[in-house]
């Protein structure tokens, strides 16, 4: 069941990293990689809200937060796309151009100050309250090696929401 303030809306625009074939030997081997996950478009409010998670779903959400002009942004995003590639199966990846007109808002509601930044949004249900909230935040394109090891131990070590805690919407 989704919460009342989700609004269906169109699909998501996706933004799939480059996928070789690994078959081809004109591809040099280092080229060859396995099939890409989808890094998706976010482009709206009612978009962002569409890709929270649901208890049901994916139980962790990372959005990265980026301007069009950043060249940090460009180097973040494409080690996003790595990320997507290698967590993809288990975590939702979105991006979100905070400089578009329709994102302006949102972006600063959200708390986003600077560029690159990422986000992961988690599901916890607690006997007060339940819902979605911001688990961690990380800020800088250099930051992408600690995004990943947070990742990696978000998965290995089990998503225990009662070891967080963080205020939900």
């Amino acid at each position: 069941m989704q919460p009342a303030f989700v609004t269906p809306s169109p699909p998501l625009q996706s933004r799939n990293a480059v996928v070789r074939s690994t078959s081809d030997p004109r591809v040099p081997r280092r080229q060859r990689s396995h099939p890409a996950m989808t890094v998706h478009r976010v482009r709206n409010a009612r978009d962002f809200a569409a890709a929270l998670p649901l208890p049901e779903s994916t139980p962790l959400v990372v959005f990265s937060f980026i301007t069009a002009g950043c060249r940090a942004c460009k180097y973040a995003s494409h080690a996003y796309d790595r990320l997507s590639n290698d967590f993809g199966a288990r975590v939702r990846f979105f991006e979100m151009d905070v400089s578009e007109r329709d994102n302006q808002l949102l972006g600063k509601r959200l708390g986003v100050e600077a560029v690159p930044a990422f986000q992961f949004y988690a599901f916890k249900k607690s006997p007060q309250h339940s819902g979605v909230g911001v688990l961690e935040e990380f800020v800088g394109p250099r930051t992408v090696p600690r995004v990943r090891e947070r990742l990696a131990h978000y998965l290995d070590d089990g998503l225990n929401m009662d070891e967080y805690d963080f205020e939900t919407d």
